[in-house]
């Protein structure tokens, strides 16, 4: 049964008033989704989807908007209907186009796709997609003229990249529980930690950064800018300054939710070079470590082996190069720490006695 036409000068103005107002309500569920749970999709109203997508539907209705374009564009929609494809095509070209222009390179819904399967590849030491496009594109290039203009970082929240799922910059190498307690948890999780860490700045006399960390969003957004409003700047927590000089405007855009662009951008690189140091700083120890082992062990083809692992290191990392001297102090602190270590645990020299009472104290019957 093929469905009627409708002839607009037939209808009344209450009926055209309805049909405005429905289409209205389906082009922003279309483009932006519902703000409702009623409005949310299904699945994320049950069971621990509940929890884990909370704030998504946002992140659903954007990504089913892009497929359901692209499955236009190519025809797999709408085949035959040359209209239909054409303004798919506009859809999806101007859905990449504002979002280059909003928040950079860094925001084209594509590039996270892209992003993802390079980082799967790259190793700990190595920089990220995104420090390689920034560092070819510019910070212009990456989050946008629109967040270079204002000063603030704009590109992190209008973004359309990691709508679902985010890295967590603050979880290096985190173990698989935290990884399935910080995707399936959700906001509520979040939430639940912030809490946790006021407390805990309650406990230490931070009282300030404590209130900071309970209130709600809007009202912590306050009282951060407050606080570099007072610092005049932006400090760690023992008291080192991260980003100094900070403007009025920089702080205004912290009243509503945008940190300034210049300190997001020094956190973000603080975080890469703690990530590289301690990968190469671990790699270092580790191969030294296989290496008195297979001594020990007197497998010599695996500390043959091991050598050359330790010449490809030094020559893609010369500053933190495995020397000759370097590799006779490991082995020589190795031989030590083994002569020191009472059944297989080595034990400080300041708490030895201590500890070797307590053990005497021990009986078996």
């Amino acid at each position: 049964m093929q469905a009627q036409e409708i002839n607009i000068s037939d209808l009344s103005e209450p009926e055209l008033q309805n049909m405005a107002a429905e289409e209205a309500m389906y082009q922003t569920q279309e483009v932006n989704a519902g703000g409702r749970l009623e409005t949310a999709a299904p699945l994320t109203k049950q069971n621990f989807f509940r929890v884990g997508l909370m704030y998504k539907s946002y992140g659903l209705q954007m990504y089913y908007t892009m497929f359901k374009s692209l499955f236009s564009a190519v025809g797999i929609a709408f085949k035959g209907n040359k209209a239909q494809r054409k303004i798919a095509r506009q859809q999806i070209a101007g859905l990449h186009l504002s979002a280059l222009l909003f928040a950079g390179v860094g925001g084209i819904p594509i590039y996270g796709l892209v992003s993802m399967i390079y980082d799967m590849f790259a190793g700990e030491d190595e920089d990220t997609a995104d420090e390689v496009v920034r560092k070819y594109v510019t910070e212009l290039g990456f989050k946008g003229p629109l967040s270079e203009v204002l000063g603030a970082d704009v590109a992190a929240r209008v973004k359309l990249t990691d709508l679902l799922f985010q890295e967590n910059r603050f979880m290096r190498d985190p173990a698989v529980e935290e990884m399935i307690g910080f995707y399936i948890g959700g906001p509520a999780l979040s939430t639940g930690k912030r809490l946790l860490r006021g407390l805990e700045d309650f406990s230490e006399g931070n009282t300030y950064r404590g209130f900071e960390a309970i209130s709600p969003g809007g009202l912590g957004n306050v009282l951060q800018a407050y606080r570099f409003y007072e610092d005049e700047g932006i400090m760690s927590r023992r008291g080192d300054y991260i980003y100094e000089d900070i403007n009025g405007f920089e702080i205004a855009s912290k009243l509503i939710g945008f940190a300034p662009l210049d300190y997001t951008f020094q956190v973000e690189q603080n975080a890469r070079n703690k990530r590289v140091d301690a990968a190469v700083g671990q790699q270092r120890s580790d191969l030294a470590s296989k290496y008195y082992i297979a001594l020990r062990l007197r497998d010599w083809r695996r500390a043959e082996k091991l050598l050359d692992e330790m010449r490809e290191f030094s020559y893609k990392h010369p500053g933190a190069a495995i020397t000759g001297e370097y590799l006779r102090k490991s082995l020589a602190g190795h031989v030590k720490r083994s002569g020191e270590m009472t059944k297989g645990v080595t034990v400080s020299p300041l708490m030895r006695y201590a500890i070797e009472v307590s053990n005497d104290e021990y009986k078996k019957w």
